[in-house]
């Protein structure tokens, strides 16, 4: 898919859990000198990265008790809709 959860453009592959062996050693079998040391970066760089770019992640960041506002994500809300809370949201 043409996603990027960091917040650069880039590639997220989704593949069977039995290919994942094969699809890695494909992949960084052609990687250059230069990109060696980023192959094995690992899924914590996506969360230091997202975290960078402010991006939040359901139940880590934000969660049922966090409000949209507190979150810093009142330009995500319809404030022309009628939906749960919007009253409380309001005050």
């Amino acid at each position: 898919m043409r996603i990027s959860y960091v917040g650069e453009t880039g590639w997220e592959l989704y593949i069977p859990t039995e290919s994942a062996v094969h699809a890695y050693e494909a992949l960084f079998s052609t990687a250059s000198e230069s990109q060696i040391d980023l192959k094995n970066a690992g899924y914590y760089s996506i969360d230091s990265l997202r975290t960078e770019k402010g991006f939040r992640a359901w139940g880590h960041d934000i969660d049922t008790d966090v409000t949209p506002l507190e979150a810093g994500l009142s330009f995500m809300v319809d404030w022309s809709k009628d939906f749960i809370g919007k009253k409380a949201l309001l005050k």
